[in-house]
């Protein structure tokens, strides 16, 4: 059964599940432009099909279920927007095919497919880790962040190499969740400016035992690959998001980042197993206590 605890109503629109959050959005909006056609239609008194109300009802239901991952909603517009494609192509042939008409058959036909495309299997029963363990881990990242960072990129880098390796372990696989949280894979290959994070981060996740996590990165690594000439051009993230969208390469991240959020509760668990294997070298930067993981949060 789908765990809906990790699309809550309130939140911010993510790439999961082949675009889903934005299709649902885009649904809410068609559903509004259908109601507010059938309210001029009935202000200039013409009658209203019940089809036409029913078609409107569904669009605009469809899109809060497809937002919260509900099972098998995806079917819901696949089913409406079918009925209204073949409604009007049905209808042409009597009066000519119009401009209007093969633009809402071809966007119709479009549209259908990206709904086909959607997988909410990739999140059913997503595993959430618990609150103690991101706790744990989150308070050696704390500790790793307030150290006396310089403020200049290349000495930030060099800072980096020099710290000692379980510790660059820890930040280096952070660095990585934290952009793949904000924006994917897409985000995090755009900000790691310098190899060594992305080198230390595939050896960290070997020494922690993140096998799957290590293949999954590699996966993600290979998409942007053949093009990263030309993606090493792009001066800021607008021209490097173009390019990935000129190759339809942000589609082919989507996989890997599903993949990811699907195994980030064992993520977490490994890394604090790996502190804890290591615990000489973290305990220098302090001691997780619970009181000291709250006073952190504060």
């Amino acid at each position: 059964m789908l765990n809906n605890s990790n699309y809550p109503v309130l939140r911010l629109p993510t790439r999961d599940d082949n675009d889903a959050d934005y299709l649902a959005i885009a649904l809410l909006l068609f559903g509004a432009y259908l109601l507010f056609g059938i309210v001029m239609d009935y202000s200039a008194g013409q009658v209203i099909k019940p089809l036409s109300v029913l078609m409107c009802a569904l669009i605009l239901v469809s899109g809060p279920l497809i937002w919260r991952r509900v099972p098998y909603s995806n079917w819901v517009p696949v089913i409406t927007l079918g009925a209204m494609v073949l409604k009007a192509a049905s209808f042409s042939p009597e009066h000519g095919f119009s401009s209007s008409v093969v633009i809402i058959v071809i966007c119709g036909i479009y549209a259908i497919y990206s709904f086909l495309r959607m997988d909410f299997r990739a999140n059913q029963d997503r595993p959430e880790p618990d609150d103690e363990t991101v706790g744990y881990v989150e308070f050696y990242i704390d500790q790793i962040h307030a150290l006396d960072w310089p403020d200049d990129n290349i000495e930030s880098i060099e800072f980096f190499n020099h710290l000692p390796q379980p510790q660059k372990t820890l930040w280096a696989t952070w660095i990585y969740q934290m952009d793949v949280d904000k924006g994917g894979h897409s985000q995090y290959f755009f900000n790691v400016k310098d190899a060594s994070y992305i080198t230390e981060c595939l050896k960290g996740l070997t020494d922690i035992g993140a096998i799957k996590i290590l293949k999954n990165l590699n996966k993600a690594l290979s998409v942007p690959k053949p093009h990263i000439d030309e993606l090493n051009t792009s001066e800021n993230r607008k021209d490097w998001i173009g390019i990935l969208d000129k190759h339809g390469l942000r589609q082919k991240l989507w996989k890997p980042d599903n993949n990811f959020f699907n195994l980030k509760a064992e993520f977490y668990e490994l890394r604090k197993i790996f502190i804890q294997n290591n615990s000489e070298c973290f305990e220098t930067l302090g001691k997780y206590s619970q009181t000291s993981n709250t006073e952190s949060q504060d």
